[in-house]
């Protein structure tokens, strides 16, 4: 059975039955079918990665709300190739897909995720439209990889997320995120 992960805005919330989920994983007990319902949020310690690499690119981020979406604005004007908001878990998840709820003026929309073994798999998911988009990301397939294991499979739990925005038609923009949701494995 596919279990949800939801976490609850403005911070980290976990339902009675992600916690005892949790207890019934750390014992062992995989058998039982306790549902996970606790979105990942897009509030919290979100950070902004200029992609320094390729140098140039500008941008903020602003985490989201209750009410209001996570923000990642870019400005490619004067050069660079990506910006993202990175989050690092604080308690990693065991998932199988991702789900992302997006809009912006067109910037491609790229994924990538660490996993327990420090590999970075990264999932290119094309351009966001104006309104609301979903994107279903099957961890199982991802564009690349590099690091810890390097072997494009997922090593979980996931220990972190990056949501990118690649230079595109669109020099500048903002990306608005109102939902994440980690599906968790069979």
């Amino acid at each position: 059975m596919k279990s949800t992960h939801h976490i609850s805005f403005p911070h980290f919330t976990l339902s009675t039955r992600f916690l005892a989920a949790l207890t019934v994983a750390s014992l062992g007990l995989s058998s039982l079918a306790i549902a996970k319902d606790a979105p990942l949020a897009t509030s919290g310690d979100w950070k902004l990665n200029l992609g320094m690499e390729y140098a140039g690119a500008t941008g903020t981020v602003t985490p989201g709300s209750k009410t209001d979406p996570l923000k990642l604005a870019y400005d490619f004007s004067k050069g660079g190739q990506y910006v993202s908001a990175d989050m690092t878990l604080d308690t990693p998840i065991a998932m199988s897909t991702l789900l992302l709820t997006a809009k912006g003026p067109g910037g491609g929309l790229t994924v990538a995720l660490t996993d327990a073994s420090g590999q970075s798999l990264l999932y290119r998911q094309g351009a966001v439209g104006a309104s609301d988009q979903v994107f279903t990301i099957n961890l199982s397939n991802p564009s690349t990889s590099w690091g810890g294991a390097n072997d494009k499979t997922v090593h979980q739990p996931v220990k972190s997320i990056r949501i990118i925005v690649e230079k595109s038609a669109s020099p500048t923009g903002t990306i608005e995120i109102s939902k994440i949701t980690a599906q968790s494995p069979d």
